[in-house]
């Protein structure tokens, strides 16, 4: 009767994972950034070459290291980009369920409550629209367990994969590898763990991060760059993204008060159990986020560790005690629904991105022939397929650290520019234009693409919408979308316009320009 009753928690979990990805899936597109990935992960497929556009040079946009290589071979394989992140994170989740299993053996209450919190995290919906948050959520839930658990030689081995997936965050695995080194020092076998760690974590990754280096030429990702380009507060942090992170914390005080009381209150001495999770997924990532700019932070993605970490912990270490437990759920479930249900919400808006059908349709009047300079990296790229450079940076190397010039724009001679003003402000654009920029950031990046196509008669501009809804009234919501559009008023659209330049000696021009227009362009009257 007992099997029976995990075999039908665990397929039950099993059930709502499979709703998540493979039902609501077919009512989505992949995110702006996450399908810088997709380019990535296609080009490799089909030219061996890591680059942002076909036969282009390498460069390092995806930062997702491993997960790109195995969205890759799936497209190999025949598997669409897309739908090869589904089928990842579908993976993840499915690793996570069975190691909520093996953390809670005996505890079928409790493996079902952390599933159940599980999948309704708010970076579940990130991985529903393209990144792989789930996958290497999957990956860490399994890693901690081995941690928990003393599986020395498949804890290392999940700890290099853990790095590999996401070498931006690799001080978590290395983190976690101390915490374990000194766990065992007083095990007879401890030469055979430092052994074992060296083989199977510490040399794979100094031979990947020396390859890494030399292919792409740079030490560190590139957005690593990007995201560190900020005024710096005691040399090292974000006053904007320190102060994102304590109001994030805020809803949760009392549920991470709670854990620290039971770290003192059940034991006389914090375990290394809890210490290592808690500097690991917590503490660690807060604090590395805090030194970079959290923009397209989309359904709290750069924050899936610590939210893991509570929730590991919560369960683990206050299930000794029913009042604390209880208490946790409680103050941990309530401001959780609510923040998944507002990123549930922005997730349904992007939902109607004009960008993604104006892609696909210049790929099928060009067949990726042309070049596109652009500060909308992701799906552009990805569904034109035209050669590219990203005026922000994060995938052209020569850009990462500076503004792009009018030497550098006059060199690559676009046939397409795109230029998305932040705030969806165009009047910046038009009151600033003759100004000299210099120091890096949004506002002057657009203005220096918008100075080069305005002070030539080269380009024809146009005001594309970037909402379907603002222009087409016959299209149709999903069914739970029109509910949520009724009940909860959501049903507004988003006003904002991109510019896009479009060269008149183009050889798509008059195929391009009878695009835009379907998708709802009205001509941009320069000065």
């Amino acid at each position: 009767m007992k099997e029976i009753s995990n075999k039908l928690i665990i397929l039950l979990g099993i059930s709502i994972a499979s709703f998540v990805f493979f039902y609501l899936y077919q009512f989505s597109i992949p995110y702006e950034d996450a399908s810088i990935l997709f380019s990535y992960a296609e080009n490799l497929a089909n030219t061996g070459i890591i680059s942002y556009f076909p036969n282009g040079s390498p460069a390092e946009g995806a930062t997702d290291f491993l997960f790109m290589i195995m969205i890759s071979i799936l497209f190999k394989l025949g598997i669409p980009t897309y739908f090869g992140t589904i089928l990842l994170n579908f993976f993840g989740a499915l690793l996570a369920i069975f190691a909520f299993k093996k953390l809670f053996p005996k505890q079928n209450w409790l493996f079902l409550l952390s599933t159940i919190l599980f999948l309704i995290l708010p970076q579940m919906i990130a991985g529903l629209l393209g990144y792989g948050t789930i996958f290497y959520a999957g990956i860490t839930i399994t890693l901690v367990v081995f941690f928990i658990q003393k599986k020395t030689r498949l804890f290392f081995l999940f700890c290099l994969l853990h790095f590999l997936i996401r070498p931006i965050e690799g001080f978590v695995a290395i983190s976690f590898c101390f915490f374990y080194l000194f766990k065992t020092k007083s095990d007879l076998s401890s030469n055979q763990t430092y052994k074992q760690s060296f083989i199977y974590f510490l040399s794979p990754i100094i031979v990947f991060w020396i390859w890494r280096t030399y292919y792409f030429g740079h030490l560190f990702p590139l957005p690593y760059y990007i995201k560190t380009n900020f005024e710096k507060w005691l040399f090292v942090f974000n006053k904007d993204a320190i102060y994102f992170q304590y109001k994030l914390l805020v809803p949760f005080s009392i549920s991470l008060a709670l854990l620290l009381v039971s770290s003192f209150v059940f034991k006389p001495k914090p375990s290394l159990d809890f210490l290592g999770i808690c500097f690991s997924l917590i503490i660690l990532p807060i604090l590395m986020y805090s030194t970079a700019d959290l923009d397209m932070n989309f359904a709290l993605r750069y924050q899936t560790l610590p939210f893991l970490g509570v929730l590991i912990l919560g369960l683990f270490c206050l299930k000794e005690s029913t009042i604390f437990l209880f208490l946790f759920l409680i103050t941990f479930s309530i401001p959780l629904i609510k923040l998944s249900t507002d990123q549930w919400l922005r997730a349904r808006e992007f939902n109607w991105n004009n960008m993604y059908f104006v892609g696909q349709e210049i790929y099928k009047s060009n067949n990726g022939e042309g070049r596109l300079a652009t500060t909308e990296s992701g799906i552009l790229p990805w569904q034109t397929k035209m050669t590219s450079i990203d005026l922000w940076g994060l995938n052209s190397p020569n850009l990462a650290q500076k503004l792009p010039s009018t030497e550098e724009l006059i060199a690559f001679d676009p046939d397409i520019i795109v230029i998305h003003p932040r705030n969806d402000d165009i009047k910046f654009l038009e009151k600033h234009m003759t100004e000299k920029v210099a120091r890096k950031n949004w506002e002057n990046m657009t203005l220096v693409a918008f100075q080069y196509a305005s002070d030539t008669s080269k380009y024809s501009a146009f005001l594309v919408p970037y909402d379907l809804r603002s222009y087409d009234s016959n299209y149709k919501h999903p069914w739970f979308s029109q509910i949520l559009n009724s009940r909860y008023g959501i049903a507004s659209f988003s006003n904002r316009k991109d510019l896009f330049f479009i060269k008149k000696e183009f050889e798509h021009y008059s195929k391009t320009i009878k695009i835009l227009e379907h998708y709802g362009s009205t001509t941009y009257k320069q000065l």
